[in-house]
C-alpha cells in the first residue's frame, strides 16, 4: 500500500478482496480518506454485494482512526457491532501517508474456538473487553450477550494492571480463577474452574502423601535419633571448645574429626579464633592508645542520654576543675550546671538533636565545647561530647588583646601630647583615651589645691561620670575624705589600688554613689612634676580585679605622659610669656631712646662706643 501510492479505488478491490478471503479473519478491509469516509473497501466473497453501500460511508465517530493518526501507530477499537456482518467485531487501524488502513475482524468465532479447546472438567474460559464485558466464552451460548463481570473483584483488578491467582463467586458457585492480561488489546483472558474440582486432584495426593510421610516420618525418627547422638556428641566437643574461646583461652586444640563437613568447620573455626585473638590484641592496642591519648591531651571525653545523664566521662581536662576520670558517671548535667543556665540550654538542644558548638567557662578554666547527637538502633538519642581546654588560647588572646590596647593608648597618648596645645584639652583627651581605647567606664584628672582643706579640683573627665565628682568631694588631706584611692596617691606618691570597691573599707562613703554608676574597681596614679605631685589620674572599671600589675605599669606610664605633657604645655606657656615680656620691655626702651632730648651713648671698658 505504501509503495504503490495513490491509485483510483478501484485498483485496491482486488487486493483487499484477496486479502479478506472468505472472511474467516477480516469482515471487511478498509481503506479510509483523511475525511474520515470510506475510499475503498476489501470484502469476503459472500459479501463483495455491499461493497457500494459501504463506499463513502462516514466513519468520524470511530474514535480508533483520530487515535491512530494521533500517535501515527497501528491502535486497536473497542468492540462493537459491525455494519458488515452484524455481529461484534474489532478493527485495527494503521496510519499510512494520511491515509488510514482498517481492518475489522469478527470476534464471535473466538467462541467456537476456546469451545473447542482441550480442558478440564468445569474449567470455563472468558475473554473480557476493558470494560468487563464478555466478549467470547467457552459456552458458545453465553458469547455476545451483554454480559459485564467488571464488578468481580478478580476481573477489576486485573483490568488496572494487578494480577493474580484467586477465588470468586459467580452465580453462587465458587470458583478458582487466573487472568493473563492481552496489552495490545486491553482485554483479559480469564480461564477458571469450581473450586472443589480445582482442589480434588490436590485432596487426593495429599492423603497418599500424608500416609506414606507417616511411614516415612516414622522411620526417619528412628534414624534421626541414631545421626542425632553421633551428632550431638560430635557438636558438644566443639561447643565446648566454642565456650573456651568465648572465655578467653584460644589455645585448646580442637577435636579430630573424619567427617570431612566436621573437619572443614574446625579449620574454620581455628581461624576465627584466631582472628579474635588478633582482633583483641589489636583493639587492646587501639584502647591503649586512645587512653594514652585522652589522659594527656587537655580534653575530655563525654557522653549523656536523653536525660542529660552521663554514661561516660574521661580525659586530663577533667583535673582543672577537681574531677577524677568516671567520677561522674550516672549523674545528671542538669544537676551539675544548674548554676549554668546557658549550658543546660545547651544541652537540651544536643537532647532534641540539634549538633552545638559553645565556649564554657568553669571556675579559671575556660572550654571549647562540642555536642554531636546520635540516635541509635532503638531510635533513642545519645549525645557525645569534646570539650578543649582552651584556657591557655584564651589568656594568650586575651594578653594580646591587652597588649594590642596598651600600645593604641600609648600611641594615642604620645600623639595627643604631639598636637594639643591647650592643657584641659590634654586633659580631656587623655581620659577619653583611656575610656574608648582601654575600655575603662570613667576616666578623670583632679589637681591638688593647697587650701586649708586640700581640695582636689577635678580638671577634666570622660566616661560615665554622671556627676559623680561633684558629689564625692575627694580631698588629699589625712582624714576620713581623704582616704580614698585619689588622696592616699597625691599623698604618697604611689598608685593606689582598690580591686572590689563593694567590700573595701577605704571607699565606704563613696560605695553607694560609686555602685550607682557601675564602678567596680579603682586605681589612681599620681601626676608629678620631679618632686612635686600636682594631681592625680583616677581610672575606673566596671569589672573586679580588673588592674595586674602589667595594667598598673601601662597606667602609670600614661600618667607619666600625662604629668610630662602638662610640665611642657606649662613651660611653653610661661617660655611665651617671658618672650612677650621681653618684647614689650624692648619696645618701651626703644620708645625711650628713640623720643629722648640728650645724647645717649653707651661704651665698653675699652673706651669704644657701642651705641649712640
Amino acid at each position: 500500500f505504501r509503495s504503490r501510492g495513490y491509485r483510483p479505488a478501484p485498483f485496491w478491490f482486488d487486493p483487499l478482496d484477496a486479502h479478506a478471503g472468505t472472511g474467516d479473519v477480516f469482515a471487511a478491509i478498509y481503506i479510509v480518506e483523511t475525511n474520515d469516509s470510506v475510499y475503498a473497501v476489501g470484502l469476503p466473497q459472500a459479501r463483495r454485494g455491499q461493497r457500494d453501500n459501504l463506499l463513502g460511508l462516514d466513519l468520524s465517530k470511530w474514535t480508533v482512526l483520530r487515535e491512530a493518526r494521533e500517535r501515527n501507530e497501528a491502535m486497536w477499537s473497542e468492540t462493537f457491532l459491525s455494519a458488515v456482518t452484524g455481529r461484534l467485531a474489532v478493527t485495527l487501524a494503521i496510519p499510512v501517508a494520511g491515509q488510514v488502513l482498517v481492518g475489522e475482524i469478527a470476534i464471535d468465532r473466538l467462541s467456537e474456538f476456546i469451545g473447542r479447546s482441550p480442558a478440564e472438567s468445569g474449567v470455563l474460559t472468558m475473554i473480557l473487553d476493558r470494560q468487563g464485558q464478555i466478549i467470547a466464552h467457552s459456552q458458545v451460548a453465553l458469547s455476545g450477550q451483554q454480559l459485564n463481570f467488571g464488578h468481580l473483584p478478580i476481573v477489576r483488578d486485573a483490568l488496572q494492571g494487578r494480577l493474580a491467582t484467586r477465588s470468586f463467586e459467580l452465580d453462587g458457585e465458587m470458583f478458582v480463577g487466573a487472568p493473563v492480561s492481552i496489552p495490545q488489546l486491553g482485554w483479559i483472558v480469564l480461564v477458571a474452574q469450581p473450586r472443589i474440582e480445582a482442589f480434588r486432584p490436590l485432596l487426593s495426593t495429599l492423603w497418599a502423601l500424608a500416609a506414606g510421610a507417616l511411614v516415612a516420618l516414622s522411620l526417619a525418627i528412628l534414624v534421626a535419633w541414631a545421626l542425632a547422638r553421633s551428632l550431638a556428641r560430635r557438636i558438644g566437643r566443639y561447643a565446648t571448645q566454642a565456650h573456651a574461646i568465648a572465655d578467653g583461652d584460644y589455645d585448646q586444640p580442637w577435636p579430630v574429626s573424619h567427617i570431612r563437613e566436621f573437619d572443614r568447620l574446625a579449620g574454620d573455626l581455628e581461624r576465627m579464633a584466631l582472628a579474635i585473638r588478633q582482633r583483641e590484641r589489636d583493639l587492646a592496642t587501639s584502647e591503649a592508645r586512645y587512653r594514652s591519648v585522652i589522659s594527656n591531651a587537655p580534653v575530655v571525653i563525654f557522653q549523656f542520654d536523653e536525660q542529660g545523664v552521663l554514661t561516660l566521662n574521661e580525659g586530663k581536662g577533667l583535673t582543672h576543675v577537681g574531677l577524677v576520670a568516671g567520677a561522674t558517671v550516672g549523674h545528671s548535667l542538669f544537676e551539675l550546671y544548674h548554676n549554668y543556665p546557658q549550658v543546660c540550654e545547651c544541652i537540651r538542644r544536643a537532647i532534641a538533636g540539634k549538633p552545638l558548638q559553645f565556649i564554657m567557662k568553669t571556675r579559671n578554666t575556660v572550654y571549647d565545647v562540642f555536642l554531636n547527637p546520635v540516635r541509635n538502633d532503638n531510635g533513642f538519642v545519645q549525645v557525645m561530647g569534646v570539650a578543649v581546654d582552651i584556657t591557655e588560647h584564651q589568656q594568650a588572646e586575651e594578653a594580646l588583646r591587652r597588649g594590642n590596647r596598651q600600645l593604641r593608648m600609648l600611641s594615642d597618648c604620645s600623639q595627643a601630647l604631639i598636637r594639643v596645645t591647650d592643657e584641659i584639652e590634654l586633659l580631656t583627651t587623655v581620659c577619653a583615651i583611656a575610656v574608648q581605647e582601654g575600655g575603662y567606664r570613667m576616666a578623670w584628672v583632679g589637681y591638688a589645691e593647697h587650701d586649708e582643706f586640700k581640695t582636689v579640683r577635678p580638671m577634666a573627665h570622660a566616661g560615665f561620670e554622671q556627676g559623680y565628682l561633684q558629689s564625692a568631694s575627694i580631698t588629699w588631706a589625712d582624714n576620713v575624705r581623704g582616704r580614698g584611692p585619689i588622696g592616699a596617691a597625691i599623698r604618697t606618691g604611689r598608685p593606689c589600688l582598690i580591686q572590689n570597691i563593694a567590700s573595701d573599707p577605704r571607699m565606704t562613703s563613696r560605695r553607694a554613689e560609686a555602685a550607682k554608676r557601675g564602678y567596680v574597681a579603682v586605681c589612681a596614679l599620681p601626676l608629678t612634676d620631679g618632686d612635686r605631685i600636682f594631681g592625680a589620674l583616677g581610672i575606673y572599671s566596671s569589672a573586679p580585679d580588673a588592674f595586674d600589675t602589667e595594667e598598673i605599669n601601662l597606667l602609670s606610664e600614661l600618667a607619666s605622659d600625662l604629668a610630662f605633657g602638662i610640665t611642657v604645655l606649662r613651660t611653653r606657656i610661661e617660655r611665651e610669656r617671658a618672650e612677650m615680656a621681653l618684647r614689650e620691655n624692648e619696645h618701651k626702651y626703644r620708645e625711650l631712646v628713640e623720643n629722648a632730648n640728650s645724647i645717649i651713648l653707651r661704651w665698653n671698658p675699652c673706651g669704644e662706643i657701642t651705641f649712640i
